[in-house]
């Protein structure tokens, strides 16, 4: 099989293998939404979470996203053997360094807990948002494990633990809320949340056995890789810890709002995360690995073409998906939460954060693109002044918006946010490595945009129509006019002869004849 054909076929499995993930995640949030409903209590939950996220967060991707070029220098240069050697370092080393970050943080709670729950009505809904924090912090243990563990299988060009690993920890959260949730309340649900983020580890150890990786307690803090990795920590950790940054502001400016509003951004954020999740994670996880070894080639012309493609297909799928998604939002709200503790009010408020949440889809799916190839080219210090950038302009608009918008301007604001940071690091990736051919891009954008707006017209009718006239079903009317909106979309941009459209529909056709031939 041709490079390009297994890397088309990596990310088809991905997508499916992550698809299946998301299901869960989907069904995991709509339980938490019908039985805890949009209050206090599940914003004080929701804060908390976001609390942890900001750490765990920055552990494993930062981790990840270090360990993965450093990981295919060392095997370049010293073999397999020290590979592993290394990792192990590398592993013990965060550990014992997670352990004192606990530690810390749970000391710091009641202080952490008084910036990101400003608004809090109450004394008790304080203490509840510690509570949940200091039970959520053995989290943070894990995820220095699960950042080393994936970093080294993506080293090794094994991508299916990053769409199963979600599996664990969807399902355990699942039976918590179907059998214990009334009975253990939100603290429940938090030492829930615990156990789920630890099961992930024993997926990872399943599949690094498969390539002869053995633990070992090896620490050497003088490894020139550690030293590296340590210039290199303090930019990524500072970048994803600043972009984390934002929806920790966003929670925190809500708590401000009304009852419900964080609840209403998180599911609204987690839908949001989840559409981006299964239409483009799988595409950032695999090119990153790929931007990595490129760049060890010096091979700037195959990676300018790289770029371009991978950017191309992001518009190809998130254009359509954000327009459909936007039209549709109440229809998705009420499909997925509307059940339950989880009432009409909370449909409304949720439905209006999601359309203003998922507007960034594209800028946002651009700019992690992007940042992953200043990390390959181990330039750190770009993409954090970018998140830096971001973070003002979110803060900003949040002030400009929350007043006339409520929680919807919160929304709003960090898609504003994504828009300017997506066009400011393509410009300084520009400068960096010389003209990338983004008139290619712009002509698909145009393309895909047009296309879009009239699939969009077709969905907002078929459904309107099949829903009040016929009254079908909403869930019968959501999949018939969305069906028939995507076939619409995809004859178009077929039509309009989009490159990556062609090639992703010939990789297609070519492997379906290759499983005939074979049979």
């Amino acid at each position: 099989m041709s490079k390009k054909g297994k890397t088309a076929k990596t990310i088809a499995i991905m997508i499916i293998l992550g698809f299946f993930g998301r299901i869960l995640g989907f069904f995991r949030e709509l339980l938490i939404g019908s039985k805890f409903g949009s209050n206090a209590k599940t914003d004080t939950y929701f804060v908390a979470i976001a609390s942890i996220s900001l750490f765990t967060v920055m552990v494993t991707n930062t981790l990840n996203t270090i360990v993965i070029p450093i990981l295919s220098d060392i095997e370049k240069k010293d073999g397999k053997l020290s590979k592993i050697r290394e990792t192990n370092n590398i592993l013990n080393i965060f550990m014992l360094v997670s352990l004192l970050l606990i530690v810390i943080s749970y000391f710091m709670s009641p202080y952490i807990m008084k910036i990101v729950g400003i608004g809090f009505k109450s004394k008790e809904q304080y203490e509840l948002g510690i509570t949940l924090m200091r039970i959520g912090l053995p989290t943070i243990f894990f995820a220095s494990i699960q950042g080393v563990l994936r970093g080294y299988l993506q080293s090794e060009e094994s991508f299916k633990e990053t769409s199963v690993i979600s599996y664990p920890f969807n399902l355990i959260q699942i039976i918590f809320l179907i059998v214990y949730s009334t009975i253990f309340g939100v603290k429940g649900l938090m030492i829930a949340f615990v156990i789920a983020t630890g099961s992930q580890i024993f997926l990872q150890i399943y599949s690094i056995n498969k390539f002869k990786f053995k633990y070992s307690l090896y620490i050497n803090l003088k490894s020139n890789y550690i030293k590296k990795i340590m210039y290199l920590i303090p930019g990524i950790l500072l970048s994803i810890g600043i972009t984390d940054l934002n929806t920790v502001i966003d929670k925190s400016m809500a708590s401000t709002l009304k009852d419900g509003s964080i609840s209403a951004l998180n599911y609204a954020e987690q839908l949001a995360v989840s559409f981006r999740g299964i239409l483009i994670g799988a595409i950032l996880t695999v090119t990153y690995p790929i931007f990595s070894k490129e760049v060890s080639k010096s091979n700037f012309i195959n990676l300018k073409k790289l770029i371009i493609h991978s950017i191309n297909i992001i518009l190809i799928i998130t254009i359509p998906s954000t327009i459909a998604i936007i039209i549709l939002s109440e229809p998705i709200i009420k499909i997925v939460f509307e059940r339950g503790k989880f009432n009409e009010t909370a449909t409304l408020m949720t439905c209006g954060a999601l359309v203003y949440t998922i507007m960034r889809m594209t800028f946002s799916s651009i700019r992690h693109l992007i940042q992953n190839v200043f990390y390959s080219l181990q330039d750190t210090k770009t993409p954090l002044i970018i998140s830096s950038l971001g973070v003002v302009i979110n803060v900003s608009f949040n002030f400009i918006l929350i007043g006339p918008m409520e929680h919807r301007g919160i929304a709003l604001a960090t898609g504003i946010s994504a828009f300017f940071s997506s066009f400011m690091i393509l410009f300084l990736l520009k400068r960096k490595i010389g003209s990338l051919g983004l008139s290619k891009s712009l002509i698909c954008t145009v393309k895909c945009l047009f296309s879009s707006i009239i699939m969009g017209v077709i969905i907002h009718c078929l459904f309107n129509i099949l829903l009040i006239k016929l009254k079908l079903s909403i869930i019968i009317s959501f999949m018939i006019s969305t069906v028939v909106g995507g076939i619409v979309y995809l004859l178009l941009i077929y039509f309009f002869k989009i490159e990556e459209f062609r090639m992703i529909l010939d990789l297609c056709i070519n492997y379906i004849k290759k499983r005939k031939t074979q049979r």
